[in-house]
């Protein structure tokens, strides 16, 4: 109402951050800031959706999708992506892909500093 816009665009602000419609959703029903996801949140949401692109596009072409999934992560949660986006760019099965996410988000949801 104040500016006298129709919508608003969210696609990019989602890319390594889908929790995103979370906050925006509970901001428009209830007015108030939604707390900021725990890092154990952010991890069970990450591996979850690993999990669903697997399922859904099976072992190929799921990997390949998470692919660009996996680099916005690294992109919003670490301060040093280079090392880990090339080992999961350069991944070719969904186990080893997984696997590797789920050892760096463990240690990540664990490092509180």
């Amino acid at each position: 109402d104040f500016t006298g816009a129709d919508g608003v665009m969210l696609g990019r602000a989602s890319h390594g951050a889908p929790w995103i419609f979370r906050s925006v959703n509970t901001y428009l029903h209830s007015g108030i800031t939604a707390p900021a996801l725990s890092r154990e949140e952010v991890r069970d949401t990450i591996l979850g959706h690993l999990s669903s692109l697997y399922t859904f596009y099976g072992e190929d072409l799921g990997v390949r999708i998470a692919r660009k999934h996996l680099g916005w992560y690294c992109e919003q949660l670490l301060t040093d992506p280079a090392d880990l986006r090339r080992t999961l760019m350069a991944a070719e099965s969904t186990s080893v892909q997984f696997a590797l996410v789920h050892d760096r988000l463990e240690d990540w949801a664990a490092d509180m500093t």
